[in-house]
């Protein structure tokens, strides 16, 4: 046994494969009560680079946790796999889409995950909410700039995502560009986005409150 935790309900405990590659774990879930066996959960090829193997953290705003496990820390971003609790089916459900978010920040306020990340001087800014019709994490509303040739412009759009995925074009514009990556937040086009009455806030610390705080991670 590597790792213990519990809460409430549960018990998990973090194991190595015998005669496997350090990154291969499993991960068993018993009844915290009864001691009986819930699940078991095969971990492999995980990048572990945060102080603990698993965090149970609530991303699906139903009131019971979820299991986050680190998956992938690149330059800009850190990645994070996640199983769902399914109440109907009494066990974790893996959802695929919640690893491809970068910096997942929680918004319990909206009862939305968000995320941004700045790579390859393109920004974006997402917000998600779990589907229990998909079992998944879904997009809701994303926000892209990137400059464009000159570098002295940058195009800034905006989305909706239907809930077949389908994204619509909501706004798109020029702005000027600072730095060469970020926007001028005195254009008028731009200011809103910023503004404490929008629904994205930007320079709002709800962007910062990260799932799993950076102070988790291992240096």
């Amino acid at each position: 046994t590597e790792f213990t935790t519990s809460d409430n309900i549960h018990t998990y405990i973090i194991s190595q494969n015998q005669g496997s590659l350090q990154s291969e774990k499993t991960l068993t879930i018993l009844n915290k009560t009864s001691g009986e066996l819930v699940q078991t959960v095969q971990l492999t090829e995980n990048e572990w680079f945060t102080k603990k193997p698993i965090y149970l953290v609530d991303v699906s705003f139903d009131g019971h946790v979820d299991i986050i496990v680190p998956h992938s820390r690149p330059a800009s971003a850190a990645f994070f796999q996640a199983y769902i609790w399914d109440k109907e089916q009494n066990k974790y459900a893996y959802a695929p889409n919640y690893e491809n978010i970068p910096n997942i920040a929680i918004d319990a306020n909206n009862k939305l995950l968000l995320a941004h990340r700045t790579a390859d001087k393109t920004t974006s800014y997402s917000m998600h909410s779990y589907s229990a019709e998909k079992s998944d994490i879904v997009v809701i509303r994303s926000i892209y700039w990137e400059p464009q040739g000159d570098s002295n412009s940058i195009l800034f759009q905006e989305f909706a995502y239907s809930n077949d995925g389908t994204r619509q074009l909501l706004h798109q514009f020029n702005t000027s560009a600072i730095y060469t990556i970020s926007v001028d937040k005195t254009d008028s086009q731009v200011a809103p986005y910023f503004s404490n009455h929008s629904v994205w806030n930007l320079d709002s610390d709800k962007w910062n409150n990260y799932v799993i705080p950076y102070n988790e991670f291992n240096y």
